[in-house]
């Protein structure tokens, strides 16, 4: 009977102390999950019945030990980090890109037929006062021929330069060249104003033209001083033994070309420097066309003339002042060859040597040196102010006063506006002749017929 009562007991207190660890492990649960402490379990009294009162002993159970509450865990909060404020990237910027330029396309050009001729230089515009001159000079490859045409200023009018319908335009002009590179147009009308004039050269493959070329013409009295040449020195007096040389020195600005003058004594006669080498044939002029001026061999009965120089260009003349020559002790040795007398004849020599120039425009000088074995040539041409081709061969003359050349060369120097010249050799192996008649000379080139319809006249 104990023994049950003793089972009983083993087995109430084995509940009991599942109770209380189940109830343990609730508190710990809890506590974990907060920070709440666990009130006390209450005391439990269990009475087991008995089968009778009498036998019946009450037992108190003993209380359950009080959990010791675990220490209030607050929760740790770490502050947040201070934002660092993001750095606002500056705003990229727009770019609006310009609209590319519409590029027109221009037409290709029809390229020449073959073996055509090449133009290589154009005329250029001439401005002159009626009555003067005018150089239009062009340049090509490849052609056989070449005509100057003229064409009104409305373009309505397209005449050849041989034409009779321009010749009876302008009755009084004169055109030399016009079946040359280089054609020289004089004695202009006021009404020949606004004209164009262009070159066409042709070969058997066809033809091709040159821009054209204005001429502008003023009236004699209306030009505008400041367009004239002007003088920057004069020559100044010589004094010299006779037989003696003396030179005379001008300058000038915005003058094409220059030409000395002669004044007798007396004021009465005014010669050209090619006019005075005839009057005083025992007197040698060099740079007659040139602002220096050099005599020698002065004779005696030049003694009292004056000399200066004139300056032109296509808008009129300026004269510098007059140098005076004086000349002293006469020397018998010295010959004076009386001028020539009208209805003289010309005696022809042989020596061919001298200085001869155009009778046109005094632009072109033919320099001859040597002797009868072999006389050396140069030619120099003033198309310009700017520019200035030079000729230069060798060559033997014939018992008809001809020479004959294989070995000419041709050289273009341009200059610019301080003066300084740039230098194109053109050809090497050009042919030709000279004609000496007299103290005359003509020349014919074989290349672009440069000297046609000119008579170089000898000045030395």
């Amino acid at each position: 009977m104990n023994t049950k009562k003793n089972i009983g007991y083993i087995g109430i207190l084995v509940c009991l102390l599942c109770v209380c660890l189940l109830l343990g492990a609730c508190g710990l649960r809890r506590s974990s999950e907060t920070t709440i402490t666990q009130p006390p379990v209450p005391t439990v009294t269990v009475i087991t019945p008995a089968p009778d009162a009498a036998n019946v002993t009450v037992t108190e159970a003993t209380p359950a030990p009080e959990a010791t509450p675990e220490p209030t865990v607050l929760p740790v909060i770490t502050p947040a980090p201070t934002p660092v404020p993001a750095e606002t990237p500056a705003p990229t910027p727009v770019v609006t890109e310009a609209p590319a330029p519409v590029v027109t396309q221009a037409p290709a050009s029809t390229p020449a037929p073959a073996n055509v001729p090449v133009v290589t230089k154009n005329p250029t515009d001439e401005s002159l006062l009626e009555g003067g001159d005018a150089w239009f000079v062009a340049r090509y490859q490849n052609a056989k021929w070449a005509v100057w045409h003229f064409v009104s200023p409305d373009g309505q009018t397209d005449w050849e330069y041989s034409s009779k319908e321009l010749a009876g335009k302008f009755p009084g002009l004169k055109i030399e060249g016009g079946m040359y590179s280089s054609m020289h147009v004089s004695n202009i009308p006021l009404d020949m104003n606004g004209w164009r004039v262009y070159c066409r050269y042709s070969n058997s493959a066809g033809y091709v033209d040159t821009s054209s070329a204005t001429i502008s013409v003023s009236a004699k009295g209306t030009v505008d001083s400041s367009k004239l040449p002007v003088v920057t020195k004069s020559p100044t007096n010589e004094a010299v033994k006779a037989g003696g040389s003396a030179w005379f020195i001008a300058k000038y600005k915005n003058a094409t070309w220059a030409v000395w003058h002669f004044v007798s004594p007396d004021g009465q006669t005014d010669l050209s420097y090619k006019e005075a080498a005839t009057r005083f044939a025992s007197m040698t002029i060099v740079n007659g066309d040139k602002s220096n001026l050099q005599l020698k061999n002065i004779p005696a009965d030049f003694n009292g003339w004056k000399v200066y120089c004139c300056y032109t260009n296509n808008f009129g003349s300026v004269n510098t002042d007059s140098a005076t020559v004086t000349v002293t002790g006469a020397d018998a040795a010295v010959v004076q060859t009386p001028a020539p007398q009208p209805g003289t004849a010309t005696v022809i020599t042989t020596d061919y040597t001298g200085t001869y120039t155009d009778s046109n425009a005094n632009r072109a000088d033919i320099k001859v040196t040597g002797n009868s074995s072999l006389y050396y040539v140069t030619i120099s041409w003033a198309n310009s102010a700017a520019e200035r081709i030079e000729w230069s061969f060798s060559g033997t003359v014939d018992a008809d006063g001809i020479m004959s050349y294989s070995n000419a060369s041709k050289v273009i120097t341009t200059f610019d506006s301080e003066g300084s010249g740039s230098f194109l050799t053109q050809y090497s192996n050009g042919t030709g002749k000279l004609i000496f008649s007299g103290n005359n000379l003509y020349w014919t080139d074989d290349m672009d017929a440069a000297g046609a319809n000119t008579t170089f006249i000898k000045v030395s």
